[in-house]
């Protein structure tokens, strides 16, 4: 599974993207993502599954791309 990091987050991860296993659903994949990256929980984010924003837990694969995004402003 790849997983893109845009924004801020990059800073807060090291790293515009790498690639993990699979986790079985979305709830496991941001636990686990607090749990390597800690600082995360300190930023809002949008978590994205093959382009799709993600609202509640949902079944994840390992050729799913999921994009973390932080809040955007534009003008």
């Amino acid at each position: 599974m790849k997983i893109i990091v845009f924004g801020v987050l990059t800073d807060v991860i090291g790293k515009s993207a790498f690639e993990i296993k699979a986790p079985k659903d979305s709830e496991t994949l941001l636990q686990n993502l607090y749990s390597e990256f800690f600082f995360l929980k300190n930023y809002k984010f949008q978590l994205v599954v093959n382009k799709e924003k993600v609202d509640g837990n949902v079944v994840l694969n390992d050729n799913d791309e999921i994009a973390l995004l932080p809040p955007y402003s534009g003008g």
